[in-house]
């Protein structure tokens, strides 16, 4: 029975040691693996900005100085200077690309009473900081006219209405009066948008 008791205190410091022995381990394992990662930090990929580009920097100017206005279009697409008597006095417009009109009234389109094109949107926009209306819809058979969707800003500046316009088509496709109104595709807004982001009055 002595020899049993003598032996309950080995095993007891036995354990003792063996628990402070893992423990130790354990501490030691877990400084290294912190230092290991202190030391090897992950990299963590930065996000690049994405620069957005003006594609109208290096496009073509045209400047119109009898009405006082500016615009740029793409080199490769076309603009004409047009006219017509209206009681002896010489109405101008321009068409770019043969699609995008550019007319300047004293009256205001918007305010049509007869063989008026049907609105179907009307928004406000700011051109050239002053504020317009831009209105969309399509043109109807009345009148003997060509049925096709269209856009058009109505910009009010010195008394006069600035009138920027997209048709469906083009004004030297072949129409018929029988057609019905289609849609303007994705790129030609695109394009009308951009040509109204460079307009600007001169005077």
């Amino acid at each position: 029975m002595l020899k049993e008791k003598g032996f309950a205190p080995i095993i007891i410091i036995l354990g003792i040691v063996l628990f402070l022995g893992i423990v130790g381990g354990v501490y030691y394992f877990s400084k290294n693996s912190s230092s290991a990662i202190k030391n090897n930090p992950v990299n963590t990929p930065t996000p690049t900005a994405t620069l957005k580009v003006d594609e109208t920097t290096n496009w073509k100017t045209y400047t119109n100085t009898e009405y006082g206005y500016s615009i740029k279009y793409p080199e490769n697409i076309s603009l004409e200077e047009m006219g017509v008597d209206v009681k002896g006095k010489l109405v101008k417009w321009i068409w770019i690309d043969k699609q995008i009109q550019i007319s300047v009234t004293k009256a205001n389109s918007s305010e049509c009473k007869v063989d008026c094109p049907i609105i179907s949107k009307i928004e406000s926009v700011k051109i050239d900081n002053t504020e317009g209306k831009k209105q969309s819809g399509y043109i109807s058979q009345i009148g003997g006219r060509i049925p096709q969707s269209f856009q058009q800003v109505i910009i009010p500046h010195n008394g006069s209405y600035f009138n920027i316009s997209l048709y469906e088509l083009k004004n030297d496709s072949i129409k018929s009066s029988e057609r019905k109104a289609g849609t303007i595709t994705e790129a030609e807004i695109k394009l009308f948008n951009q040509i109204l982001s460079t307009f600007e009055f001169t005077k």
